[in-house]
């Protein structure tokens, strides 16, 4: 499939995406640390959608938001993108960062949303807010490490944080445990170490932003069609399934899990994500 790129721009900024093939929009929003990079493989395997894969502001190529934004502004963003392209409806499927984003415009902006699909590992599904932010102790330390990246300039604590993640990515141990890496292992390690550096000052943002984002009442608010994805790994099954927590919360929800090892579905088996999308947003 030919991949293109563009910038739009917005009144927030320029923001960076990729868009592909032919068909009904679809935009693609994802998740911290990563950009429109991770949504390559999966829009390959979406051929009857025209998809947008946007970098969210701070992340990737496009350009941060000033001071400390809620989730309502990178939502916004969004809406100034689809405007920018001249989309004036669109189906959302937002992971992780980007379901938070994505049931804001389905909430907010219902006339822009056609259909929803939110989708994320289990602790990113919890709508009780005190709840989910108990139940994901090591991204406290990681917001409270990152305020910072809000800011022009980084402290040698903060560098040496970030060149640790970076290092983390690349000598991973199920790649490094190998007599070789393969071109996809390589390029996969090349995209995540690219949009940790690229997404400094955007995960900082967002972080600080998604610790005070109720996604419970937000989505509380949505009457769009909507399919949530629950990708539900074994160290996680503490937690209780959130798929049907959601169902409950809006009038027009369907939920489906994924069993998987890992968290790591996007990269190494997008095809499960594809069946999930066009089923339903052919239904």
């Amino acid at each position: 499939m030919n991949i293109k790129r563009g910038l739009a721009d917005t009144p927030e900024g320029q923001l960076h995406y990729r868009v592909a093939g032919d068909g009904p929009p679809l935009v693609l929003l994802h998740m911290t640390n990563l950009s429109s990079r991770a949504y390559v493989g999966l829009m390959s395997l979406l051929p009857g959608f025209r998809t947008y894969a946007v970098d969210l502001p701070g992340f990737g190529y496009s350009d941060p938001l000033e001071g400390k934004p809620d989730i309502r502004t990178f939502a916004l963003c969004v809406v100034h993108f689809m405007d920018t392209l001249g989309i004036k409806r669109a189906h959302i499927f937002g992971l992780h960062a980007g379901n938070k984003i994505g049931a804001t415009l389905a909430a907010y902006w219902p006339e822009r949303v056609e259909r929803f699909v939110l989708a994320g590992m289990t602790h990113s599904l919890i709508s009780d807010q005190p709840k989910r932010l108990a139940s994901i102790p090591d991204y406290a330390h990681k917001l409270h490490e990152t305020r910072k990246a809000t800011n022009p300039g980084l402290d040698l604590k903060d560098w040496a944080m970030l060149f640790s993640n970076a290092a983390k990515i690349w000598w991973r141990p199920s790649v490094v445990g190998k007599d070789a890496v393969t071109d996809g292992e390589l390029r996969q390690l090349e995209d995540e170490v690219l949009d940790l550096l690229h997404g400094r000052q955007g995960y900082g943002a967002f972080y600080l932003a998604s610790w005070a984002f109720d996604i419970g009442e937000t989505l509380a608010k949505v009457a769009a069609p909507t399919l949530v994805i629950e990708l539900a790994t074994p160290r996680e099954a503490h937690l209780g399934r959130q798929a049907p927590v959601l169902e409950k919360l809006m009038p027009n929800c369907r939920s489906v899990t994924v069993e998987m090892n890992d968290g790591d579905l996007l990269y190494r088996h997008p095809e499960v994500l594809a069946r999930c999308i066009i089923e339903f947003l052919s239904g």
